[in-house]
């Protein structure tokens, strides 16, 4: 499973501080199908780009699949969108434990992912910022 990390339109230094968010384990069916019906995208649809990283993938796949980059490559998405999916989630968890039980300690391990993205979305939403997920590849 690739890592997915958090960047920022601004200040990103400043707001990701000292945290380390890797969001991949949020990737599952379990998450997608959970934000989807909470009115939210599935973590994936939040992973973008820049031109740079586009044009390194681009060098890696046979030339008949290789296409110019688009904004759509790189979506923004707002940090109060973000507090808002990791309180649905939260909220979820303590509710209804039993739907987030595919491995032991699900709830506590998530939790715990949950406290670094929540803390630097609450600078981001500070500084007025948005976040894009990437991921290394």
């Amino acid at each position: 499973m690739p890592e997915i990390f958090v960047r920022f339109d601004k200040a990103d230094a400043e707001i990701i501080g000292e945290d380390y968010v890797d969001l991949a384990m949020l990737s599952s069916t379990t998450f997608d199908a959970f934000f989807v019906a909470h009115g939210q995208k599935p973590i994936l649809s939040l992973v973008g780009m820049t031109p740079e990283e586009h044009e390194l993938l681009n060098q890696e796949v046979p030339e008949h699949m290789r296409r110019p980059w688009r904004d759509e490559d790189s979506p923004w998405t707002e940090a109060e969108t973000g507090l808002s999916m990791c309180a649905k989630l939260r909220r979820a968890m303590v509710d209804r434990p039993e739907d987030f039980d595919e491995w032991p300690g699900m709830v506590s391990h998530v939790i715990e992912i949950l406290e670094p993205f929540e803390r630097v979305l609450s600078r981001a939403k500070s500084l007025g910022a948005r976040f894009q997920l990437f991921s290394m590849f």
